[in-house]
């Protein structure tokens, strides 16, 4: 008996880049804010600043309230205003350079900022925004130049090194990034944001027990901040401890007031590997709900669940959904429709699964597992080709292609490919059960027999083996070698098959009463299917029980046989006519 197998790989996404962490520091409030602020922090000024005319500082706070209010495009209008009439002031350049960078427009911030620095070249809050917006248009080394003038004028500024080390960190550059956040700790030992940041990096460093110390300290410095919550169920998931990362996420959540949604879907992956399959549906039901950027995700991860619990229907509308939001779900799709049975559409969808990657083994794999099942063996083995140049240590593969190459009667390949299928795999039962079945086409008795044997040693309830090697021995006449098999075959999976075969065995035997017994079991058993009657009709003709015969024959035909078994039925009422 020939089979083949579909992988069902369920596609989940990584932690990493999901969640954004970090809390900065702002050392004029010693506070940490619970989301994360665009601009640089603030430090306590070097010089003073000069106060502004009445109307000027009213045209500036109505300026500032429009930025708080998000009308960036009117307080842009304002501040030109105001800095024509008072062209002189680096705070109101530096409010106008913080306007541009809540815009997105960092190279006017920068200029803003320049003009600043120009008029009041020892405020160190010019410089670090100066830095931040350097390093938002991908300029890390001005950025680093910035901060290191305000460690000049400030040398004892914990911002300016943990910035420093915040970059560093995101160039790898952590040796550097190191010092820096040491430095930070040393001058502001209760603040959270540098334990954060040196966590982080020692997580990219795989120094787990370095990060999991750092990642407690945030939590004991700041509980009520999900960040370092979030960040040790991160250092958790990688160590594998789903119940302490489910944990740290839950508390994370109660503290964020769905503030970071996306923490549900990650939450939801540990559900998973903790198979908490219904936790982990409500969470992705959650993220769905609330759609926050990158919900789409969450399609693809509750449509995997649903295959996995054999609700393709349902499976579908969660990755069609997924598909229409821009989600590469294709290979997931060709999963659920490969379990329906839409072939089809399976095809369509692992083809388009392998466009978007041309490196998607599985896809290849699952296609020509496909094409085998519609006897389209030429296509099954291209893709079987491909997947093996994908990955050629894969058992399955191969076996996979030798029965496509058996089909196309091309044994030589055939017979190559379940020999390595065997040499990758010593146990793999498949290619031996397919690799017995080639050597009796090829009259190879003794090779099957062996193959057979090895199957049942690897697993003693292979019905498959039992009745092939059942069959062999009666085809070499060797009815004593036959029976125990079909004795096993019917202790394993009763069947009117498997009875007729054994009573037929009998008969070679001699023992006819046997062979009677085995048919009117048959009968009792499946007294409403019609093969069993006409088995024992066939058998009742060739004993001369004629009556008997005519009567096992017509019963079959009134329990609706196939078209075939009809008419073999009436051909035998005709004989005995």
């Amino acid at each position: 008996m020939l089979k083949s197998k579909i992988f069902r790989i369920i596609s989940v996404i990584t932690l990493s880049g999901i969640i954004l962490s970090t809390i900065v520091y702002n050392s004029s409030q010693n506070t940490f804010p619970a989301t994360v602020p665009t601009q640089a922090p603030r430090s306590p000024s070097i010089t003073s600043t000069p106060l502004l005319p009445l109307d000027i500082s009213m045209r500036l706070g109505t300026a500032s309230a429009m930025q708080e209010n998000k009308q960036n495009a009117q307080a842009a209008a304002e501040y030109d205003q105001i800095i024509r009439l008072h062209p002189k002031s680096a705070s109101i350049f530096y409010a106008q350079g913080n306007n541009f960078a809540q815009m997105a427009q960092f190279l006017q911030a920068i200029q803003a900022y320049d003009q600043a620095i120009l008029i009041d070249p020892g405020q160190t809050d010019y410089y670090l925004a100066r830095s931040q917006a350097y390093l938002s248009i991908s300029q890390p080394v001005h950025a680093i130049e910035n901060i290191n003038h305000v460690i000049q004028i400030s040398p004892q500024n914990p911002s300016a090194f943990f910035n420093r080390g915040q970059v560093y960190l995101n160039e790898k550059s952590f040796d550097q990034a190191l010092k820096d956040f040491n430095q930070t700790i040393s001058l502001a030992p209760q603040n959270p944001s540098p334990y954060l940041s040196r966590g982080q990096l020692f997580t990219d460093q795989k120094s787990y027990d370095l990060a999991l110390v750092d990642f407690n300290k945030v939590i004991e410095l700041a509980p009520s901040n999900p960040a370092g919550y979030i960040d040790r169920a991160g250092l958790y998931d990688i160590l594998n401890k789903n119940q302490e990362a489910a944990g740290d996420y839950t508390h994370a959540i109660s503290l964020s007031n769905d503030q970071y949604p996306l923490l549900y879907l990650n939450r939801g992956l540990v559900y998973i590997r903790l198979n908490s399959i219904d936790l982990a549906f409500k969470d992705f039901e959650k993220v769905m709900d609330l759609k926050p950027q990158g919900y789409e995700r969450a399609y693809l991860l509750h449509g995997d669940l649903n295959v996995q619990k054999g609700e393709y229907q349902k499976a579908l509308e969660d990755l069609n959904e997924a598909i229409r939001l821009g989600v590469d779900a294709y290979y997931d799709r060709g999963i659920a429709n490969a379990s329906l049975k839409n072939n089809d559409a399976s095809i369509s969808d692992f083809s388009e699964a392998i466009k978007h990657n041309s490196d998607n083994a599985n896809a290849y794999y699952n296609r020509g597992t496909i094409y085998n099942n519609l006897q389209k063996f030429d296509l099954a083995v291209n893709d079987f080709d491909q997947y093996i140049h994908l990955n050629p240590n894969n058992a399955n593969a191969f076996n996979n292609r030798g029965l496509a190459y058996q089909n196309l009667k091309d044994t030589p390949h055939a017979l190559q490919d379940y020999q390595q299928s065997i040499l990758l795999d010593p146990n793999y039962l498949l290619a031996y059960l397919n690799r017995a079945a080639l050597y009796t086409g090829q009259n190879e008795i003794d090779k099957a027999i062996s193959d057979y044997n090895k199957a049942i040693t690897i697993d003693p309830k292979t019905v498959e083996a039992y009745y092939n090697l059942g069959i062999i021995y009666y085809k070499i006449q060797k009815f004593d070698a036959a029976l125990p098999n079909f004795d096993k075959v019917i202790e394993l999976a009763p069947s009117p098959d498997s009875y007729n075969l054994r009573a037929v065995n009998y008969i070679k035997l001699n023992n006819k009463k046997a062979a009677m017994d085995d048919l009117d079991k048959a009968v009792q058993l499946f007294s409403d299917q019609p093969s069993p009657y006409y088995n024992r009709g066939v058998i009742l003709t060739y004993l001369g029980e004629k009556v008997k015969a005519r009567i096992d024959f017509q019963t079959t035909l009134t329990l609706n046989p196939d078209n075939q078994l009809k008419m073999d039925t009436e051909s035998w009422i005709k004989k005995l006519n």
